[in-house]
């Protein structure tokens, strides 16, 4: 099974502006943290669903513990103006109108979400979403933050050869 994603560490660790809150985000400020990567785009009806439950995922779990970043894709950065002012987002956005990160994740549908384990391995991948998922979401969210974090793994992300999609 190929890889879906190249390194977190190197698409996090850019330094890529957070346009929506103004900060620069660095892979190592996530060190101990549970990590949830959403790919969506304006255009995407399922997109405008998960952005509720994304928003109570960081609202439901201790910042010191979760962290939820989105990915937009869209070639327009005023198409994703439009969609977050019908569809607040509570987490940082990054831009990505060129694809390359998603490129680097290999994302295949819209939108995409992998979740991190405190130790920046990939343990799931959900494809498309429906507001039925939720529990599932919150149960792997669950069960990663009760994992215990290894202060000596390395914090080179990725990618485990199992992943569960939805």
């Amino acid at each position: 099974m190929k890889n879906y994603i190249f390194l977190l560490g190197f698409i996090l660790g850019l330094t890529l502006s957070n346009q929506v809150q103004s900060q620069s985000l660095d892979i190592n400020q996530y060190k101990g943290k549970v990590v949830y990567v959403d790919f969506w785009a304006s255009w995407c009806g399922p997109c405008m669903k998960s952005f509720p439950a994304m928003n109570q995922f960081v609202k439901q779990y201790d910042p010191e513990k979760f962290v939820l970043i989105a990915v937009n894709l869209d070639s327009d950065k005023a198409n994703a103006d439009k969609f977050l002012k019908q569809n607040p987002a509570n987490f940082p956005i990054i831009y990505d109108p060129k694809g390359e990160i998603a490129e680097q994740f290999q994302v295949k549908a819209m939108p995409s979400s992998y979740i991190f384990n405190k130790n920046g391995v990939a343990k799931y991948l959900h494809q498309g979403f429906r507001s039925k998922d939720i529990p599932e979401l919150e149960h792997q969210i669950n069960s990663l933050l009760s994992e215990q974090y290894s202060v000596s793994a390395s914090m080179e992300p990725k990618l485990e050869s199992k992943h569960e999609k939805n």
